[in-house]
């Protein structure tokens, strides 16, 4: 937040909010020809201006750019698809040139390029001396369609030659990727996309990186968007900000739809010194780089002016989202603009009036009620609680007009400090701040190293991602009474370790649906528990069960299997837990043994800590430390394990594992590649080790 710029100690400028993408221009009576030129940036993260973790400093990418007098600008090429036919499809560029030619004009050539590489389109128009904007249109035969489930690119080009251009510019051109995609959407339809009606499946994301804080390094938001895709995720709500260009880039790739979220208050703030300080001055430039930048992405599908906004049921609120949303479409009228209002009530409609979605934030009990009242409106699940998970998708699979959900949250970030609390960890309030060291909201299906929690494995059954999953309820004390808060789940594990509960009964619930990837319809029937080849029982499981059954089972070590059976008694799938000995190693893996030699790419390791069989403790606390070889090749980066109070430094060689597992992130150094060779040690056991190696980026 906040942020001024200089250049050889002459003032540049200022940029308050921390989230959008912004430039100066150098003037050249403060450049030196001669010698050295010194660029500062100082960044003033005062005072209580966010209400989660931020970070401070330069989190994302900045680049210094060379151009002639006459250019084109970044964001400068806009591209449309405004008619897509099986048979072809046109192309819309829409180009801005920048500056003045002291002689004359230029030539901009226009090339559309498939994921091959192959060129099919192409085009060229004429510039004057001066700035200009100008629309073109190409055809495309033959299109293939954007969607998550086949996410194509094809790439737009535009080059600008002129006599303005010196050999020591950068090439002026402008590359964007895009997508052929319909869109639309309306209450007795909801949502298609490509002409199919499509839910959206999807979760709220705050932008930290977990162990390595605000950074947005590209593979770790490339990372990201691939574990919510294996999750079941087809959407995620930027919340409640802009993300980074590489985070989109990746939801590209991956065939991941977002809802692009502008800010998290307007006028009146959340904290003191909130973004409501500079809203007036800055709202309609923070808008316009968010979607100028962000409005080629086929993944974007909605923006968002807002979430919870505090002036949302005054006039000057329903005044605001006017103005706001009018801007945006302004700006790009291809994609539905939508704010998130919690606790919906009638005063609401005034807020909702000029969006074509409505965000209901936490309030299903008005998805059916507000249909009758304003049949028109759209409804999206903009936050929703994790327990409330079977409750909400019944209301979306049952009603055309809710198009989807996204749960609060995706991921655990760092921030509103344990807001996903279960009684027995400890916890007291779900709202206010925990007990030190409490530093992250746990209330995320994945923790802030990339590991399942337990909401995980119900919300992969819910939609069709996993048959089955087994979890077993942690013992309560006696006298104790489980509370779980609003964002929080049952404290429940998968493992069969539990020293202390010999013979005693143990909650062990069995989440089973089957059928096909996101949808209501379910294949299993009933499920079976079998504890070392004893079988425990059978119970019916479908719709009416929420897809869950319950047993109660005495503890004794060893096997526990779950099976999913359909109406032909057919056993469609298993799933097991096995008691684990003591620790008698570490097991290393990594996520991919061969990256490119660029500070942007990043290897995840993962240390188990197994017992002999290889089976991993599930409540093993091992202090590991790191080291790593060829220095010159790559370094440790961060250090994590997903732990809520381990507050131990995130910049380490050694990490406690917790429940088992912690992870080391390596970042190349330096242009020359190699191999880098990670060793984990802990007393009393073997070192492991594991290679990684590098290549050039060029590869």
């Amino acid at each position: 937040m906040n942020s001024d710029m200089y250049l050889n100690g002459v003032f540049l400028g200022n940029h308050p909010y921390g989230y959008t993408s912004f430039e100066y221009t150098l003037p050249p009576t403060a450049l030196s020809s001669t010698g050295s030129n010194l660029l500062a940036v100082k960044v003033a993260n005062l005072g209580k201006n966010s209400r989660w973790y931020s970070g401070s400093g330069i989190f994302r990418h900045t680049r210094l750019l060379v151009s002639p007098s006459l250019y084109l600008p970044q964001w400068g090429l806009g591209v449309t698809t405004p008619v897509i036919t099986a048979s072809s499809a046109t192309v819309q560029l829409e180009l801005n040139v920048h500056g003045v030619s002291q002689s004359r004009g230029g030539t901009v050539a226009l090339v559309l390029t498939d994921p091959a590489g192959r060129r099919v389109a192409s085009g060229s128009f004429e510039t004057g001396k001066s700035a200009m904007a100008k629309t073109v249109n190409l055809t495309v035969d033959s299109p293939q369609l954007w969607s998550p489930h086949s996410p194509t690119l094809y790439s737009a080009t535009a080059t600008l030659q002129s006599d303005a251009q010196q050999p020591w510019h950068d090439p002026n051109f402008l590359s964007t990727s895009f997508g052929f995609r319909t869109i639309s959407f309306d209450a007795t339809s909801g949502f298609k996309l490509n002409g199919v009606v499509t839910k959206l499946y999807g979760g709220c994301l705050h932008h930290d990186n977990g162990p390595l804080g605000s950074k947005a390094i590209d593979r770790a938001e490339e990372r990201r968007v691939q574990l919510l895709k294996a999750n079941g995720y087809n959407a995620i709500r930027t919340s409640h900000n802009p993300v980074s260009p590489a985070f989109l880039d990746a939801c590209d790739r991956e065939g991941i739809m977002v809802m692009d979220e502008a800010f998290d208050c307007w006028e009146w703030g959340k904290n003191p010194d909130d973004y409501h300080l500079w809203f007036d001055n800055w709202w309609k430039r923070d808008i316009e780089s968010m979607v100028l930048r962000d409005r080629n992405h086929p993944s974007v599908i909605m923006w968002s002016i807002g979430n919870e906004i505090p002036m949302r049921a005054v006039p000057a609120g329903f005044n605001l989202s006017h103005v706001l949303s009018d801007y945006v479409r302004s700006l790009d009228n291809t994609r539905a603009v939508t704010s998130a209002y919690p606790g919906v009530s009638d005063v609401a409609d005034k807020f909702f009036a000029p969006l074509e979605v409505a965000g209901y934030n936490y309030s299903p009990d008005r998805y059916v009620s507000d249909h009758k009242r304003v049949p028109s409106r759209i409804i999206v699940g903009t936050e929703s609680f994790p327990k409330d998970s079977f409750q909400m998708w019944d209301l979306i699979w049952q009603h055309d007009w809710v198009i989807g959900d996204f749960i609060w949250t995706s991921f655990d970030y760092i921030g509103e400090s344990d807001i996903g609390f279960e009684s027995q960890s400890g916890d007291t309030d779900q709202c206010s701040q925990e007990p030190f060291p409490w530093h992250i909201s746990f209330c995320g299906d994945i923790d802030n190293a990339g590991h399942q929690k337990p909401q995980a494995y119900y919300r992969r059954v819910l939609w069709g991602v996993s048959t089955i999953e087994l979890a077993v309820h942690e013992p309560t004390p006696p006298g104790v009474q489980e509370t779980i808060g609003a964002w929080g789940w049952r404290e429940e594990r998968q493992s069969w370790n539990w020293p202390g509960s010999l013979g005693k009964n143990l909650t062990v619930n069995v989440y089973a649906k089957g059928g096909d990837m996101h949808s209501p319809l379910s294949t299993c029937t009933k499920v079976g528990i079998v504890l070392n080849n004893v079988s425990m029982g059978t119970a019916e499981v479908g719709y009416g069960t929420e897809f869950t059954a319950s047993f109660p089972v005495p503890y004794h070590p060893g096997t526990i299997v779950a099976t999913c059976i359909d109406a032909h008694n057919k056993v469609l799938a298993s799933a097991s837990l096995q008691t684990a000995g003591a620790v008698a190693g570490l097991v290393l893996s990594a996520d991919r043994s061969q990256i490119a030699q660029t500070r942007d790419d990043l290897a995840y390791v993962t240390v188990m800590a197994v017992d002999g069989h290889g089976i991993i403790v599930p409540d093993a606390a091992v202090e590991v430390k790191f080291s790593l070889t060829q220095e010159s090749v790559g370094e440790i980066a961060a250090v994590g394990n997903g732990n809520p109070t381990d507050i131990s430094s995130l910049q380490a060689t050694e990490r406690n594992t917790w429940r088992g597992k912690a992870i080391v992130v390596l970042r190349p150094v330096g242009d020359q590649p190699g191999k880098m060779e990670l060793t984990a040690s802990a007393a009393g056991l073997p070192s492991v080790k594991i290679a990684v190696t590098t290549v050039s980026a060029e590869l």
